[in-house]
């Protein structure tokens, strides 16, 4: 309906290079069908969930353009939480498939049932959180810091090491410009960061431990815990903002009673979540620093020379590297330029790198944009896992990382957007 209210705004959607790009992709990825070493199926099917993708980006290029990147963001964090809430009660409950054992603990999938893929989606919701969580109305401050608490607990189990940087990344934006991300002053900033790290710690602390496998442990104390980090956190929060001022400075008389709130919860969530066994009796592999995928990467970058100019078709990169005698031991090669090079050949690794190109420039057009802090880290957390992770292929992570980058393409300064929907 949004786009058929603005139909100008799609047509300038299908005008953006990253945009083309994926069609284009979507395009060659169904045409695979006629020569695939796979099922011609696969192909086809995989060739309309991205072109489902595109749809998704003009939808939310136009829900942009008309309603503003707040908009997106708004849907962005409300399916990130719901996605978070059934990620923390698979892992409090230890249940697949919203939580997984991996590397000895339990960690939160959700809907998504894969937790990088979880803790990529918090990385898109958690600006808007923040943002809310730092306004001077009471309401929308206890609403983003239940959201903050939710999102900063699933990024702590679900333990991703390029997830929990990029969140470290996140906050140190916020402490060292608070002006243009949250729109505060730093002493309440650099609170709500030490707030956010809080609840993730809390979080580990109760259901971060490790888990013996083929063992079963009472659920209640994980969900009690995990329950009550969630419901004292926007209490906890709502104190602490109450000793700082609307401009966001600490209120005279109050400063030592600020710092007491924000770091006694900090260091004791700390010291709970460094006191928490992350190794059992047994001996569990370990997959090294990049869990094999350098190997993975190495061994299909040196196949390619020996397959078809044209790749081996969609969706066939595990049947290929069986074929040529070498199993990864997984479906996709966790690098989305060199899963395209296996199946779609040299077309198919030239069109990925200019989409993931124009996903690039599109972040960096966005200076100026209230898109590039509201959508842009949701963005570079998708570039990323594109590079380094196979995210892409469950159709709802790709789905909302679409609808994501189409709204940062859209978004536009606040008056420049007034400005042209005075002319209408």
């Amino acid at each position: 309906m949004i786009v058929a209210a603005d139909p100008g705004g799609a047509a300038a959607a299908l005008r953006r290079p990253a945009l083309l790009a994926l069609l284009a992709l979507a395009a060659l990825t169904a045409a695979s069908a006629a020569w695939t070493v796979g099922e011609p199926d696969d192909a086809l099917r995989w060739g309309a969930v991205l072109g489902g993708f595109a749809a998704l980006w003009i939808c939310g290029s136009a829900v942009a353009g008309r309603l503003g990147a707040g908009a997106v963001a708004r849907f962005v964090l409300a399916l990130a939480v719901a996605a978070a809430l059934l990620g923390l009660a698979g892992a409090a409950l230890q249940e697949l498939p919203y939580a997984e054992r991996i590397g000895g603990s339990w960690r939160p999938g959700g809907p998504l049932e894969y937790g990088p893929a979880l803790g990529t989606l918090q990385l898109a919701g958690m600006p808007l959180a923040l943002t809310w969580a730092a306004s001077e109305r009471r309401s929308r401050a206890a609403a983003g810091a239940a959201a903050c608490a939710v999102a900063a607990a699933a990024i702590a189990l679900v333990s991703s090491r390029a997830v929990l940087a990029l969140g470290g990344l996140l906050l140190l934006l916020i402490a060292a410009d608070p002006t243009r991300t949250i729109g505060r002053r730093r002493p309440l900033a650099i609170a709500l960061v030490c707030f956010t790290l809080t609840a993730g710690l809390a979080a580990d602390a109760v259901a971060g431990s490790y888990a013996e496998p083929y063992a079963s442990t009472p659920d209640w104390p994980r969900v009690v815990g995990l329950l009550l980090v969630l419901v004292l956190a926007p209490a906890l929060w709502s104190f602490t903002r109450s000793r700082f001022a609307d401009s966001g400075r600490p209120l005279a008389g109050r400063r030592a009673a600020a710092v007491t709130l924000v770091t006694l919860p900090l260091l004791a969530a700390a010291v709970a979540a460094a006191a928490t066994p992350d190794a059992g009796t047994g001996v569990e592999p370990d997959a090294g620093l990049t869990h094999g995928r350098v190997e993975i990467w190495r061994d299909a970058v040196e196949a390619v020379a020996d397959g078809p100019l044209a790749g081996t078709g969609a969706l066939t990169f595990l049947q290929t590297r069986i074929v040529a005698g070498e199993d990864p031991g997984t479906r996709f090669a966790h690098d989305l330029p060199v899963e395209a090079w296996v199946e779609l050949g040299y077309p198919g690794l030239i069109l990925t790198v200019g989409f993931l190109a124009a996903v690039a420039a599109l972040i960096i057009a966005a200076r100026g944009r209230p898109g590039l802090w509201l959508l842009g880290p949701g963005a570079v957390a998708f570039l990323l896992a594109a590079l380094i992770d196979w995210q892409w292929h469950i159709p709802a992570a790709g789905a909302i990382s679409a609808f994501l980058l189409g709204g940062l393409a859209g978004s536009e300064p606040d008056e420049q957007r007034s400005h042209r929907d005075g002319r209408r």
